[in-house]
């Protein structure tokens, strides 16, 4: 389809900003390059540090069963312009029997006889296929790889790019002049990535800015269009988990959803609300950078397993036990969202949401109105692909934080309740920034109030109460623990050392055989010593009865 629309405008032709629809239809673009003026702008950055090459940029990379994330790694480093710079983290579920590669190694063994490239700036965390629970599991542990770098990119396991892919999406980044801007789109194939005159004045980009709710009601991307004669990236009402790259804080402040299991296709949108919701701006990018392998090229002609496969898992053991899984992420996104069959007015589900809840700088109202998805009613109200105005916010005091955010706090916080919480008297959820016509702004006595009368009949812990309770059990066990830390800090670290050096679960086996001859060695060590012990005495009794007078 992307294809499609991209050969239709070739044949339509463009000098102006527009969209080109699957028809060839123009719909003009003018409006997102000259917006109304506005009292409030974005955030501008907080440092130019997108123009210094050495600033880091963290890739994140997750792949199930996907051999083509060899040719991926090696196109992250030998397509950067400051190759050094970049850091990697792979999450890599494959077949332990069937599967013969290894995302890493068979990098490095592109590079026989020489060392490895960047292998120290490469991270992987492995475990076997039957494991896998879907995208946005893997990517959360993606996600727990994250370091120190300042800039963030999310790509499949089959991606490809242009010729100093870090250099033009800094200078990208840097034009929209926005610290909570993210970029994202659907990558194209990458078969154009190899086109003459590619970014060119009318190059045509794909724009995402169509959605629908399909049969399960879950609201998910419409194929996008292609944007054409675009001199910077503009806004965009939706995000891709193909591409994204943004600042680093916002992955941090809203990290995957590790109970979003088996969910294929329905963690896009989602994941955009979460992002919108703190703040974040995402925009499509006017130039194509990242290409998606589409058509399989990037596996040179090995046959790839079924991608999907991971849906199957667990169905021959307990079906029953999967399918509560399931159905605890879909509740999760109808909580999030507000869809009719959520649990949004329940106050004990939205706190079960934690840090994976929407934020608190614009709210679910006014993300219903700039996308168009109206996800109360289950309905598609606007067309986005025409004009859309950055929506302002109260900017957090400091980027990389969250001020108030109610769910980037510690969880006995959370469960204390207190101020932070975005609750009102009724029960029902609100966000900080909506009015509270309850006239109840303390959300500790809204909860308490809500559920004072189940406390006396279930014998519920009462909110206030949990903040004393975790505190005891925070303490239990503290003056012992410290002294077993170094030894588990050392151990692991060993672990670790052994799995990158010879391979994944070698760390593990070698610790087994340490600790099983361990005990032998100490015995022979400790009889060794009773021996010795033992000839000395009996030679300084001979040498006059007592080894002390000797």
């Amino acid at each position: 389809f992307i294809l499609g629309v991209f050969s239709t405008y070739l044949l339509v032709g463009s000098s102006e900003p527009a969209l080109i629809d699957a028809s060839g239809d123009k719909i003009p673009l003018s409006n997102h390059l000259k917006p109304k003026k506005q009292d409030k702008v974005p955030l501008k950055p907080i440092s130019n540090n997108w123009k210094d090459p050495n600033t880091q940029i963290f890739v994140g990379v997750s792949h199930f069963r996907d051999i083509r994330c060899v040719n991926t790694l090696d196109n992250i480093f030998k397509k950067a312009k400051y190759p050094e710079r970049v850091f990697v983290g792979v999450v890599q579920q494959k077949h332990t029997e069937k599967d013969e590669f290894d995302c890493v190694r068979n990098y490095c063994a592109k590079y026989q006889g020489q060392a490895c490239p960047f292998k120290r700036n490469i991270q992987i965390i492995e475990f076997t296929h039957q494991d896998a629970k879907g995208p946005s599991y893997a990517r959360y542990l993606e996600d727990s790889l994250i370091g120190n770098e300042e800039f963030c990119m999310q790509i499949d396991a089959h991606t490809d790019f242009t010729l100093h892919w870090d250099l033009e999406l800094m200078k990208m980044w840097g034009q929209i002049d926005n610290e909570y801007a993210v970029i994202s789109a659907i990558p194209p194939d990458v078969s154009l990535l190899e086109r003459n005159g590619l970014n060119g004045p009318n190059q045509a980009v794909p724009h995402l800015c169509q959605a629908t709710f399909d049969a399960r009601g879950m609201a998910v991307n419409l194929p996008p269009l292609a944007a054409v004669g675009l001199n910077k990236p503009i806004l965009s009402p939706l995000w891709s988990a193909a591409f994204s790259f943004s600042k680093c804080h916002a992955e941090k402040k809203t990290p995957t959803d590790p109970f979003m299991q088996w969910i294929y296709d329905g963690d896009e949108f989602p994941k955009f609300a979460r992002l919108w919701t703190r703040g974040y701006d995402v925009y499509t990018p006017h130039k194509i950078v990242v290409g998606h392998d589409y058509g399989n090229t990037m596996a040179e002609g090995k046959v790839l397993p079924d991608a999907m496969a991971w849906l199957q898992n667990g169905m021959d053991m307990n079906p029953d036990y999967k399918r509560s899984l399931y159905d605890r992420a879909m509740s999760r996104i109808a909580t999030l969202l507000g869809y009719p069959e959520g649990n949004s007015g329940d106050v004990s589900s939205v706190l079960l949401l934690t840090k994976y809840g929407l934020g608190n700088r614009r709210s679910l109202d006014q993300l219903i109105d700039f996308t168009g998805v109206n996800t109360r009613a289950k309905l598609i109200t606007k067309d986005r692909c025409k004009e859309l105005e950055w929506v302002p916010f109260e900017f957090d005091a400091d980027p990389l934080t969250s001020s108030g955010d109610v769910w980037g706090q510690a969880p006995a916080r959370l469960l204390a309740g207190g101020d932070n919480l975005p609750l009102v008297s009724s029960g029902t959820i609100t966000l900080l920034n909506q009015p509270d016509n309850s006239g109840a702004g303390n959300a500790t006595a809204a909860v308490e109030a809500d559920s004072e009368k189940e406390e006396a009949s279930e014998g519920r812990l009462r909110l206030g109460e949990v903040e004393s309770v975790m505190s005891l059990y925070r303490h239990r066990g503290r003056e012992l623990w410290w002294m077993f830390q170094l030894v588990d800090s050392a151990v692991e670290r060993s672990i670790n050392r052994i799995d990158w050096e010879i391979g994944a679960g070698h760390g593990h086996r070698v610790m087994k055989i340490v600790l099983l001859t361990l005990p032998i060695i100490l015995l022979v060590i400790y009889s060794a010593f009773w021996v010795l012990t033992s000839s000395a005495d009996k030679k300084g009794k001979n040498f006059g009865g007592s080894s002390k007078k000797i």
